[in-house]
């Protein structure tokens, strides 16, 4: 369950925490859970030996939901890896000081919310504020760390195309942000494609999976896709059909194609409820997919269109 890289162990699980601050995905179907909820939800990941929890401060009261449930966990537990992230509200007219009070402000208010002295891992969340302030977010990332109140920098990545990958890398790759965190799953490898991931992995970068259910879309049924996702049904279709030749389900497809590829650290997931986190953790347990199936998935899903793999366009989709 542990890995062990740039001199941190943690669980190559990390449970995602923004269901516990906001109704989150596409199929959620329960909203945000209660206090007791949110606790027993914490319980069963830490109970199946997830140490790593990745959160934000723009996920309603998350960091504080974490922060509470620690507080009085016995001090004989590993001690968690928190990765959380920033979002820089700056434009193009933002000025080099302003975005580097941003940057000290959400610093603080994460150190705040979790109780802690210095943040394990902070990423930015919006990282196409580099597009205009690169420099000065990088300066200021390497300030952060250097004056002790963060170990660690990251960037959440929000790439989909080689073009998006290639002018992201130019600041990526500085050595100040030892983690990221990229979007991908079954059907969407395009990182793979273009060899994005297999970047990361050479720069030693600790490299975390999102999306890996595609927020719940790859569980969906035709009669439930919205009228602007309708074209999902076809791919859904056969992914339906792969999992069925592999005896399998759906989701253990879908976790264990991510799960074993080796550049990947660990693979953040979301939980409504304590039933979802132990699920999540039996399909971590569970069998490889042949490499035929692999190989069909990376071919049969290799041109799929941008509005069904990027959840950022849904919205529209769904109109």
């Amino acid at each position: 369950m542990e890995v062990t890289k740039r001199g941190l162990t943690f669980s190559r699980l990390t449970l995602g925490t923004v269901q516990l601050g906001l109704p989150y995905g596409i199929a959620n179907k329960n909203g945000k859970p209660d206090e007791t909820t949110a606790s027993t939800i914490l319980d069963a990941a830490v109970a199946g030996g997830i140490t790593s929890f990745d959160t934000a401060n723009t996920y309603g009261n998350a960091e504080q939901v974490l922060s509470d449930y620690f507080e009085h966990r016995p001090q004989r537990q590993p001690r968690p890896l928190i990765v959380t992230k920033m979002h820089l509200r700056a434009d193009a007219g933002t000025t080099p000081e302003e975005v580097e009070r941003m940057m000290y402000a959400n610093a603080a208010s994460s150190l705040g919310n979790l109780r802690l002295t210095k943040l394990p891992v902070l990423m930015l969340h919006n990282p196409e504020v580099l597009d205009t302030h690169a420099e000065t977010v990088t300066r200021v990332a390497k300030q952060l760390v250097k004056e002790g109140l963060v170990d660690r920098m990251g960037i959440s990545l929000r790439v989909y195309t080689q073009a998006q990958f290639d002018e992201m890398w130019r600041t990526v790759q500085d050595d100040v942000y030892e983690a990221v965190q990229v979007p991908i799953n079954i059907l969407d490898t395009r990182l793979l494609a273009y060899l994005g991931l297999q970047r990361l992995d050479q720069a030693g970068k600790l490299v975390f999976a999102r999306s890996v259910f595609l927020q719940g879309l790859l569980f969906m049924e035709d009669r439930e896709l919205p009228q602007g996702l309708r074209e999902a049904a076809g791919p859904l279709s056969v992914l339906r059909a792969v999992a069925a030749r592999e005896r399998m389900t759906v989701a253990q497809l879908a976790f264990s194609f991510v799960r074993d590829l080796p550049q990947i650290d660990s693979l953040v997931f979301g939980a409504e409820t304590p039933g979802q986190v132990r699920d999540n953790l039996r399909l971590f347990h569970g069998p490889a997919i042949s490499e035929a199936a692999r190989a069909e998935i990376l071919a049969s899903f290799a041109d799929m269109p941008e509005h069904i793999v990027n959840p950022a366009l849904w919205e529209v989709a769904k109109s």
